[in-house]
């Protein structure tokens, strides 16, 4: 994030592409640490999810909305494809955004170290979750329950433990 701020303030072009790919690399490694301290960043891996998926399943466990983020990795993506050099204003904004999902996400890493256990409600299409993540930190092992609200579903229920 520093990074990225120090390229926005030069106020040059070099500055601005600078800029933008920081803030996409400050997330995404932002991402992969979140995933890594509750145990899937090896599933991630291993499945070679890229970018867009992340973004999804935390935007599915009700971290964050999607749409911002699409419109940054957008940006990007214009950037790295069409060398379209972004407007400062927007990058204004997106910096903003990427230093709040960073912070939500280590937030509800100290909230899972301090409490042990973090709710979430999932929403996917048209199906509705309950999804909590425990820790344990003296056995070092996580449990993921998912809870299926879904009508006609109602408490159908998953459980996923990681030592």
């Amino acid at each position: 994030m520093a990074f990225a701020e120090n390229a926005i303030s030069s106020g040059t072009k070099e500055g601005l592409v600078n800029a933008t790919s920081n803030l996409k690399r400050a997330l995404d490694c932002e991402m992969d640490m979140f995933f890594e301290c509750i145990n899937l960043k090896r599933i991630i891996d291993k499945n070679n999810l890229k970018f867009a998926r992340k973004t999804q399943f935390l935007a599915d466990i009700g971290l964050f909305p999607i749409e911002s983020i699409n419109k940054l990795n957008l940006m990007r993506n214009k950037l790295e494809h069409e060398y379209k050099i972004p407007e400062i204003s927007d990058l204004l904004i997106y910096y903003e955004l990427v230093w709040s999902k960073v912070k939500i996400l280590d937030l509800h890493l100290e909230l899972l170290y301090i409490n042990g256990e973090i709710n979430l409600e999932l929403y996917i299409k048209n199906n509705e979750y309950y999804f909590t993540m425990q820790h344990d930190v003296k056995e070092c092992k996580f449990k993921f329950e998912v809870i299926d609200r879904t009508k006609g579903n109602e408490n159908l229920t998953k459980q996923l433990m990681f030592t």
